[in-house]
């Protein structure tokens, strides 16, 4: 595995289930694209998290950050993130590098 700093949402090999809700009749499902890094015990991992829920990801895919989270929040992506990985909220498909 490469080291953490050199890591790009293009090494992305899970996709995390996310969601920001405002009020009860107001809740946005994304997905964020990230490596696992651990297994921990409890149904946990430690997780690297690409991009940023307001951005897209060909904007911010340099912002990266470590997170812990229950491992039933993640889904494994095949060979790094197809177009309709990056398909959520704030990833849209339209993206022309991948």
């Amino acid at each position: 595995m490469k080291e953490i700093e050199n890591l790009t949402y293009k090494d992305a090999t899970h996709k995390l289930s996310c969601a920001h809700q405002i009020n009860p009749s107001n809740r946005n499902e994304y997905h964020m694209l990230c490596v696992l890094l651990k297994e921990l015990p409890n149904n946990r991992a430690k997780i690297l998290v690409f991009g940023d829920r307001r951005i897209k990801i060909e904007r911010c895919g340099h912002k990266k950050r470590i997170r812990y989270v229950s491992k039933d929040r993640l889904t494994k992506i095949k060979e790094g993130p197809t177009k309709e990985d990056l398909v959520g909220v704030n990833h849209p498909a339209e993206l022309g590098e991948i």
